[in-house]
């Protein structure tokens, strides 16, 4: 991949990012109101830390493996220079 596409690729998955960091307190605060006074603590920190499981699980896989050819053997698509442009 050209700098520019990779470049590209990681501005949007920071966008994602931080929308979805946007959005965590709000539905902490949902399940939080969903469940009894004395259990929304853990609730919120049941949120929080499923957000940092998945996050160490994103860099860890999640990246090379939407971005990356690493699962090449997975599809017959291969990857061209141009994004949206894959033969099949």
């Amino acid at each position: 991949m050209d700098t520019a596409t990779t470049a590209g690729n990681t501005a949007w998955v920071l966008t994602a990012v931080v929308a979805v960091a946007l959005m965590l307190p709000g539905l902490a605060l949902f399940y939080g109101g969903m469940v009894s006074r004395k259990t929304t603590m853990n609730m919120m920190l049941m949120v929080f830390g499923s957000f940092c499981v998945v996050g160490v699980l994103w860099v860890a896989f999640g990246y090379s493996a939407v971005f990356g050819d690493s699962l090449a053997w997975a599809c017959s698509a291969t990857r061209s220079s141009t994004p949206g442009s894959a033969s099949y």
